[in-house]
């Protein structure tokens, strides 16, 4: 049987959303690449110029990284917790995050929530992560940590990282509750 087809949307600074949720669907880089076999989707990933010019299959379904594509009154929320939204209209998603007011003990809390939605997909996709820990340890084998108050630049590598990490959670939450059971 064939996958059904799913392209992500992505530009410029949440081109790492894209690729990280690209990778729960299949990993590949210069040397090696192989896909995850539980998965529903064939998952390509498109700049929005690039998309403009892609013909597509009909039941395609569409996920919109960032401020791609902003929700209309046609979407309904799906998803919307720690300043993470997940909005869905037929054959479209829109993933969006929003790091600001996610501190202290919401903060924490989001952390907790990322690492067991993390472990959730290990669960079910064991084989596949298996061999994406070998090639790569920071993303899908990683936990999510707190993200270091100062780096080089201050504050803002605080909010970036706490960004990314938004993303990352909202990429296994899209994948494990929405992609797997509903679409």
């Amino acid at each position: 049987m064939s996958k059904r087809k799913a392209i992500i949307v992505c530009d410029g600074k949440k081109i790492d959303c894209g690729i990280n949720l690209l990778h729960l669907h299949r990993f590949s880089d210069e040397n090696v690449s192989f896909m995850n076999e539980n998965a529903e989707f064939d998952v390509e990933i498109y700049s929005s110029a690039a998309f403009r010019h892609v013909c597509l299959p009909k039941d395609t379904v569409e996920i919109f990284a960032g401020d791609v594509k902003k929700p209309d009154s046609s979407f309904e929320t799906l998803y919307s917790r720690w300043n993470i939204s997940i909005w869905r209209s037929a054959a479209e998603l829109i993933v969006k995050a929003d790091p600001g007011g996610l501190f202290g003990d919401e903060y924490a809390q989001f952390l907790e929530y990322a690492n067991k939605k993390r472990e959730e997909f290990m669960e079910t996709a064991r084989e596949y992560v298996q061999k994406v820990e070998k090639i790569d340890t920071g993303w899908i084998a990683g936990r999510f940590k707190e993200a270091p108050y100062r780096d080089l630049f201050g504050q803002t590598g605080r909010i970036k990282a706490i960004r990314r990490q938004q993303y990352d959670c909202a990429g296994f939450a899209l994948y494990l509750d929405y992609l797997q059971k509903e679409m």
